[in-house]
């Protein structure tokens, strides 16, 4: 299999910079998603296998409590979702966050972010011998189009299915072509079912799907996809800053993921679905967290500090997150895999 580690984080840096000037109002946002999350109904079996949770939780965040699976060890938000959720999700403007204002932001970001993604995966399939210039490729959960957009700067043939219709429409204003279509939350899985794409991908929003199985039994169902590319958030060091530092603005736990993947877990799921592993980056910004924590609680008291913080991280992030990443202990993986049927 084809293994990569590690990501440059000086163009991250940049676009998340909003994340450190802005921290009350993020974690503001955050905490109003969590109340919402609050809201749902109790989470009794682990998204991933079914298997029935513990009483006992693992860790808590942000006033959260997550519980791990005592099977394939995936770590769960105290709370299912529905719909309903997503719908008060998008209404809170948590979006916003994602959105650039800009053709040129828009590009940058997409660049930063969702290029190097899009790059593997040619890569990937080209190391494989595939031939994929001839295929077609559907993002599930688009959002704004980044990596349909990133796709397309690569010659291929893409388009995506997103649940938020102003993200849709935002989209397609930046990608100056209707590649992107809006679909209820229930349709999605039909969708998938009667896509003719003989990739599909999911960047970033599997830990956002609560119906695991009907999602993977349309995939291993539809004869015409071949291939699935997904990035999916991890538990990882990032998890655990956040739970230490409340006062900070918190990426993944705390209601703005519901679940998140552990190397079981994410062992499970291919295993389970016959999804044959091809190749996998593991990258994350847990370096970048710790920094964004230290740098905001210094600033409470000593600019001076905060400044010596910026300096010390911003020159050795990358070699901090390589360690991270190679101990697979980073906040995201990223997998080819081929369907086998």
């Amino acid at each position: 299999m084809i293994n990569k580690f590690g990501k440059p984080m000086g163009n991250i840096l940049k676009s998340k910079e909003t994340f450190f000037i802005e921290n009350d109002k993020h974690l503001q946002r955050n905490n109003a998603v969590r109340d919402v999350y609050m809201r749902q109904g109790r989470r009794v079996v682990c998204v991933v296998c079914s298997s029935p949770l513990l009483e006992s939780h693992y860790i808590t965040s942000h006033g959260l409590r997550y519980f791990m699976c005592e099977v394939c060890r995936h770590v769960n938000g105290e709370f299912r979702v529905d719909g309903s959720f997503y719908e008060q999700y998008s209404e809170i403007g948590y979006t916003e966050i994602y959105k650039s204002p800009s053709l040129d932001e828009y590009r940058e970001r997409m660049i930063a972010i969702y290029t190097p993604k899009a790059q593997f995966l040619v890569d990937a399939l080209e190391e494989c011998g595939v031939p994929y210039e001839n295929y077609s490729f559907l993002d599930v959960g688009a959002g704004s189009g980044y990596f349909v957009g990133a796709l397309k700067d690569l010659g291929l043939n893409a388009s995506g299915i997103e649940i938020s219709q102003p993200q849709v429409s935002y989209g397609n204003i930046m990608l100056g072509a209707e590649l992107l279509k809006a679909v209820p939350p229930d349709k999605i899985v039909d969708e998938i079912s009667s896509t003719n794409c003989q990739v599909v991908s999911i960047i970033g929003v599997l830990t956002g799907i609560e119906d695991m199985h009907s999602f993977f039994n349309a995939i291993k169902q539809n004869s015409n996809i071949q291939f699935v590319f997904f990035n999916v958030q991890m538990f990882s060091l990032s998890c655990i800053i956040e739970s230490v530092f409340p006062e900070v603005y918190n990426r993944q736990l705390g209601g703005t993921l519901t679940h998140l993947f552990s190397r079981s877990s994410l062992e499970w799921l291919c295993s389970h679905y016959s999804l044959n592993p091809l190749a996998e980056w593991c990258f994350g910004t847990d370096i970048m967290d710790l920094y964004r924590s230290f740098w905001v609680m210094a600033g409470q008291s000593s600019k001076l500090l905060q400044a010596d913080i910026a300096n010390y991280f911003v020159e050795n992030a990358d070699a901090l997150q390589l360690v991270v990443d190679k101990s697979l202990f980073g906040g995201e993986s990223t997998l080819l895999v081929e369907v086998s049927r």
